[in-house]
């Protein structure tokens, strides 16, 4: 699984701009409500755009 940097750098390769958006986020699923406050729940998401 290729790191943020990796990914920039691959697509840098074939784009000019690549943005990329960090999302703060925590799943949760309707059957799991004893994990509310579990912090293996939270993640960062990452959006990348080339232009």
């Amino acid at each position: 699984m290729p790191t943020k940097e990796e990914l920039t750098g691959i697509l840098k390769e074939y784009k000019d701009n690549v943005v990329v958006h960090e999302i703060d986020h925590t799943y949760s699923f309707g059957n799991q409500n004893h994990k509310t406050g579990n912090k293996s729940n939270r993640v960062k998401e990452y959006l990348f755009i080339g232009q």
